[in-house]
């Protein structure tokens, strides 16, 4: 078994799903999302990573491949609620998509994908993290404030002059 970076793995998984290139997939899925500065909000990412695990890396008893749980399905499609484009990301848009998946009580439902990458715990949730474009954030931010900061004293100095030449 392969480390993955999003995909929380537990069970035996068939032979061909062992492939960490849908794991990547997911990473590179919500890395877009973030680079377009649409997240979704961290249950939806969460329910996200955790739909699209399940279909990439169906469990297995022996050599029975166990189906998505509908339940999967449901919960992206309820938390989500619209905030991730369905076309773009090959992912059901209503719960009505979702009857062709398992209701069953053996089926794959993989829950608690890692998304640490981009969102971090606090209290009872987590709070989104940005990660710094190319380029890196830090230097363009600090840059701006400092062009801001002699910008408007620039400003207040030119008022301050020209309220001094009026009272003379």
């Amino acid at each position: 078994m392969h480390h993955f970076r999003v995909c929380n793995i537990t069970g035996q998984v068939g032979e061909t799903y062992n492939d960490p290139s849908v794991d990547g997939s997911v990473y590179s899925s919500i890395n877009a999302l973030v680079q377009q500065r649409i997240p979704p909000y961290w249950q939806c990412a969460q329910e996200f990573a955790n739909f699209k695990c399940s279909v990439g890396y169906p469990t297995c008893e022996g050599s029975q491949l166990k189906p998505v749980c509908k339940a999967s399905c449901l919960n992206l499609v309820n938390i989500c609620d619209g905030s991730i484009n369905p076309t773009t990301y090959n992912i059901p848009t209503s719960a009505k998509d979702c009857d062709k998946y398992d209701d069953g009580p053996d089926c794959t439902y993989y829950q608690g994908s890692d998304i640490s990458a981009w969102f971090t715990a606090v209290d009872g949730g987590y709070a989104f993290i940005f990660p710094p474009p190319p380029g890196g954030v830090a230097n363009g931010t600090v840059l701006g404030v400092f062009l801001i900061v002699i910008i408007m004293l620039a400003v207040l100095g030119l008022g301050f002059l020209m309220k001094k030449q009026q009272s003379r």
